[in-house]
Order: C-alpha cells, then structure tokens, then sequence
C-alpha cells in the first residue's frame, strides 16, 4: 500500500483525471507538492494538510447545493470516495505513515469545485498556497533538516497545547502540568525525529547553565530551548496570557544560532511560526487561516503600544523601569497609546513579529526563556531586531530584553524604551 504513481493521477482507469495536472503543476511551482514518482506534500508543506482539508470542506459546505461532493482519497490501488461527508473527520493515514489526502486529491477538489461554480477551486488553492508560501521564501524550508524539524516541533506544540488546553480547563489544573506537558512534548517530537542520525540537547525553561549542560550543548547539533508554560502564573489564574514556546538552534562559533520558533497560544488558537532566513506564519488553528508575517500594515498610521511585565525576580530593577517607561509614555502620548504588562514574554515577542506591539522590553528576561520568539521575529523581519537592555547581541549570558517591530519602531520608540533602561 503506498501513494499514486504520478501516471496515475492522470489514468481515468485508477480515478484519475488529466484535467488534475494543471493544479499539480501550480502545486509543485510553489513548493507545497514534490513530484517524482510519486506525488506528495514537501516538507515544509505538511503541518498544513490539515488545514488544506479543513478548507475543502468550508468552500464545499459554502456551495449549499445537494448531494455535497465527496472527496476521492488514494485507497493503495485506486481513488474511492471518502467515508465521511465531513472530510476533516476522515482517518488522515494508512497504516504504513502514508497519508491518504495528498496534492493529487487537492487537485482533483480544486476541479470539482470549479465544476460546480467557475473559480471556486482556484479561490480554495490560493487560501492553502498562502500558508505555506509563507515559509519559502528561499529554499530553506525544504532542506530535508528544516523540513523534517519544522514537522516535528510543530507536532510536539499541538499535542502539547491540547494537554495544556484540557488542564487549563478544569478548576485546578495541578501542581504536575507543566511537568506532564515538557515530557509529551520532547516524547512528539523526538518520536518524529526518529530518522534523524543528529544528537540534540534540550535546555528547559529553569535551565541553569552548569559546566555539564554547557559542554552538552557544545557536543550537541540542536538544540531545543523548550518553555512548557511561559506565562505560569497566569496559567494557574486562568489569565488567557500564556503560551506554549519552543526553538530550536545550531551552536556556532557565536553561540545558538537560531533555526526556527513555534509559540501556540491555546486560549486563541493561534499559531506563529518562524524558519530564519525563510519567513514566517501566523495559522489560526481552529479558522485554518494563514497569515504572513509581519503584518504589512500593521503600524501604519497608529499609535505605539510598547509590551512589558513586572518581574518578580528582580522586583526593585523592575520597579524603576516601569516607572520610567509609564512616564516616558505619558510624555510621547502623541505616540504612544499605552505600555501593555502581560504575563509571557514569548507571547509578547510573537505579538512584535505580528505588529500588535511596536516593542517589547523587560529588564530579567532570560535567553531561554525567550528564544523562540526571537528568532520568529528574527525569522519575520528578515533581520536581527532582538538585543539584551545594553542593545548588545543577545546571548546565553544575556538577562533583560529588547524588541523592535521592525526598523521603522525602533526609529520612533528608540529613545523613549532606551532612557527607560538606562
């Protein structure tokens, strides 16, 4: 049992069609489909597939018109009808791993829809294409490293913010959650990256820096800086400002090097995503929508808000720059709209890459207690935008943090968050 030849795709005796082939070719144009022998989903394509089938089914509920079409899925020797009405309810793989929903069913929905209503397919395509093209824009995401790792952390945060989900939701969700949470976490993604030959470290959200864990990450090809709950306090509350973060990096001559960040903010469901040197995604989870980053208007012609929280670890250092940052916003109010405290600061970070805050600075913020939204708004500006309080390059040494939304919010909130620090 595997997956269509690509002959077969076109073979009206096995299902297929050879109206398809237009659609598989945009596919593969794009980077979501690799057609070889066989036609599959790229690397940097496959965290979305789920959404590409949620989709299916909103624009074939959209049409309103009776019977619904059914998806035709690869059944090992040919393409039969789907067993659900509901495809996003379809067992999405055979036994074997393969999945069952590959681009040749995409194409096949893309020309059926179109059969029933011109340009509906084509309207579907270009909704999942934008997800994914979002990650490509150079060929990083489908390197078989990044692409393999992409998958695997994305798992793991899934499976990790559904555990955390469900704690969240009762009365007291125990003093063991964020430990049950970090351990279902590194069990998805190291049961993902079963083929990988490398050796990883993981250094955890209270990770001190010893002797033995430094010469671990020397000796390691990733690293996995993983923060099960960032924003604890507000978990145990059930205050919505919580999120679950991990990034992953290469020790290099400078130190980690970053590779890519996923945060999930479960209360909302969203997603962001950040491959350096390829882009950046926001993926609302329960709307299967995408969105690249940074939001291209997103602080076009408003005020600033400038993200930070009191730190208890420090609370008299904390004191002093938030007084600071409160005066210096009421004096620029002509600038500024408010200095918003939240409780995670990898949340914050994620909202910088997104453009719903301008900056974000506090002054005990640890480097692993912040990598991965580092690097996704490394990953979404294109460019370095994260310095510790003394705007030197931020490192394993650092404690205290700086965030800019881009050239253009560092220029205008500079000076205000700078004397704040100083």
């Amino acid at each position: 049992m595997g997956l269509p030849s690509y002959e077969d795709t076109s073979n009206p005796d096995k299902g297929g069609n050879p109206a398809w082939a237009a659609t598989i070719q945009r596919l593969q144009e794009a980077g979501v489909a690799a057609i070889g022998d066989i036609a599959n989903w790229t690397t940097a394509a496959r965290p979305f597939v789920t959404h590409f089938l949620t989709k299916a089914n909103r624009f074939r509920e959209g049409l309103g018109k009776r019977p619904y079409i059914k998806m035709r899925l690869w059944n090992g020797q040919k393409f039969v009808e789907s067993e659900n009405w509901d495809i996003s309810r379809q067992r999405g793989f055979y036994a074997d791993g393969s999945l069952r929903f590959g681009p040749v069913n995409l194409a096949e929905y893309v020309f059926r829809l179109n059969e029933r209503l011109p340009g509906l397919g084509d309207r579907l395509l270009t909704e999942c294409l934008d997800g994914p093209g979002c990650l490509l824009r150079n060929c990083g995401a489908n390197s078989p490293t990044e692409g393999l790792l992409l998958n695997a952390v994305i798992d793991g945060v899934r499976v990790a913010g559904k555990v955390a989900d469900e704690s969240w939701g009762e009365g007291d969700p125990g003093d063991d959650v964020e430990e049950k949470i970090k351990n279902q976490l590194r069990i998805t993604i190291e049961t993902a990256l079963d083929q990988w030959a490398g050796n990883a470290a993981w250094l955890y959200d209270n990770g001190g820096m010893d002797g033995s864990r430094n010469s671990q990450l020397r000796r390691a090809d990733l690293v996995f800086l993983v923060d099960a709950i960032d924003g604890y306090r507000m978990f145990r509350r059930h205050i919505p400002y919580w999120c679950i973060a991990v990034g992953v990096a290469r020790p290099g001559v400078r130190g980690l090097e970053p590779v890519l960040g996923v945060i999930l903010h479960p209360p909302s469901q969203e997603m962001f995503v950040g491959l350096v040197g390829s882009g950046a995604v926001l993926i609302n989870e329960r709307l299967a929508k995408f969105q690249p980053l940074p939001v291209a208007d997103s602080g076009v012609n408003r005020k600033a808000v400038i993200g930070t929280h009191f730190s208890t670890e420090k609370p008299r250092l904390s004191l002093r720059f938030l007084g600071r940052l409160l005066r210096g916003a009421t004096q620029s109010r002509s600038r500024i709209e408010r200095a918003l405290m939240l409780g995670s600061g990898q949340l914050a970070l994620a909202y910088v890459a997104a453009g719903r805050l301008q900056a974000f600075a506090n002054v005990t913020t640890h480097f692993w207690n912040a990598f991965a939204g580092m690097t996704i708004v490394q990953a979404s500006f294109g460019e370095v935008m994260v310095t510790d309080t003394k705007s030197k390059p931020w490192n394993l040494n650092s404690n205290g943090i700086v965030a800019w939304s881009g050239r253009r919010a560092r220029r205008a909130l500079r000076q205000i968050v700078m004397r704040a620090l100083s």
